[in-house]
């Protein structure tokens, strides 16, 4: 039984719970109730000042929508946006391939930085600031560049007191890249620029590794394409040269290497340069008498059948007479036809900071099993064009009305 009648009036609601004073049919939780205007317990409020602005993202619609997975240009976009929120002399944005950290934007503000190159800035992820900051995982500030060990002097610039800050760009727990920011003085930046370039920094990762994968699949269908081209084009190809010659040309458009070379091993075990391209006139030159003796050429393990990279640090070790130049690391691509002979395609790395990761060993391998093929169907091709070229010169030399021999006994007679 309700315990108040109709007449009795209605109890008021306690605070909090029940329904709206003001309106006895609409509960207190309604949708339309007034929001509190605090922000919830913990929530720290912007502090006035240039550090309010939001910083627009590098994949956001400030990018055309064609250049929102270009690591290049997502990079830029960074140096660029940077530059109004926090005060900095120089930028750079790295990403992260195998162990090398690549430039893909640099940006100086002075006359001290206008020497920086793309090569000069090409890191290794054990050097540097910037590779400290790749290799932990870590932000890492040096107020003085003078004082720190880590700090490295870029070719090409001047020498400089400066404050460094480097964030990593980090997708999940693993790093992608990185963003640098100098400026010339000591201790330049504070905690508020480290925490805005941190907040760029989360979206720029996530950017990077978008931009990742689709330049990945991208690169894996352009590789297709041009190992198809290949196999067709070798699979026209008359004679072993033409063959050598079609497959060192096609190299540069599928791996990043300029300079190419086979070299074919004999019986004593000596490595000889039957073909080059891309090394230039004075190296090229210099190629075309170049032998392997068997201890020089031991390292390059013809008997492997699967591609492999030699170390520059073993390149280093070559004799003067057998290298020259900086060393770098060479892919080797074993190559076998017809049966015991044994051949390998080289393939030079850009320069001495860059190498060739797993992809480009699995293309390489696509690349010598063509090849293979193509030249045993060519050698195999050359020895009956041989064989037909001896048959025709001993009709000639014998004189077909000389040996009185009907047409069934003629091919007897010459294979003896």
């Amino acid at each position: 039984m309700c315990r108040y009648s109709a007449a009795s009036p209605r109890r008021p609601a306690a605070p909090g719970t029940g329904v709206d004073p003001a309106d006895p049919g609409r509960p207190r939780n309604h949708a339309a109730r007034r929001r509190d205007p605090c922000p919830p317990y913990g929530t720290r409020r912007p502090r006035p000042g240039p550090f309010v602005r939001r910083a627009p993202g590098p994949a956001e619609p400030d990018l055309p929508a064609g250049q929102r997975h270009d690591v290049t240009a997502i990079g830029q976009a960074v140096a660029e946006e940077l530059q109004p929120l926090i005060d900095y002399h120089n930028c750079r944005v790295h990403i992260l391939e195998g162990r090398t950290l690549i430039p893909v934007a640099f940006r100086g503000e002075l006359s001290e930085y206008q020497g920086e190159t793309f090569q000069a800035l090409l890191t290794d992820i054990d050097e540097g600031v910037t590779g400290k900051a790749a290799r932990t995982g870590r932000t890492v500030y040096v107020p003085n560049s003078d004082l720190d060990p880590e700090a490295v002097q870029i070719a090409g610039t001047s020498e400089v007191v400066e404050s460094i800050l480097a964030v990593p760009l980090v997708y999940g727990r693993r790093v992608v890249g990185t963003i640098v920011l100098s400026k010339l003085g000591i201790d330049q930046f504070d905690e508020e620029d480290l925490r805005l370039l941190h907040a760029i920094a989360s979206t720029v990762g996530v950017a990077f590794e978008n931009a990742r994968l689709l330049d990945a699949e991208r690169r894996a269908a352009d590789r297709a394409r041009e190992l198809l081209s290949l196999s067709r084009a070798l699979a026209t190809t008359v004679g072993t040269d033409s063959v050598i010659d079609e497959a060192l040309a096609a190299i540069p458009r599928i791996l990043p290497s300029s300079e190419v070379a086979m070299l074919v091993e004999d019986d004593r075990g000596a490595l000889r340069v039957i073909r080059h391209r891309g090394f230039g006139v004075r190296f090229g030159g210099w190629l075309d008498g170049v032998e392997l003796p068997p201890e020089t050429s031991a390292p390059l393990k013809l008997s492997s059948r699967e591609p492999f990279v030699l170390p520059k640090d073993l390149v280093a070790m070559l004799p003067p007479e057998h290298w020259r130049g900086e060393p770098r690391d060479v892919m080797v691509a074993p190559i076998r036809w017809g049966g015991s002979e044994r051949a390998a395609i080289i393939a030079v790395a850009p320069s001495a900071v860059e190498t060739f990761g797993p992809s480009d060993l699995e293309v390489a391998s696509g690349i010598a099993d063509i090849t293979s093929l193509a030249l045993g169907t060519a050698s195999r091709f050359d020895e009956l064009q041989r064989a037909y070229a001896r048959t025709r010169d001993k009709l000639e030399e014998q004189g077909s009305g000389d040996w009185g021999l009907t047409e069934g006994r003629r091919a007897e007679h010459l294979c003896g």
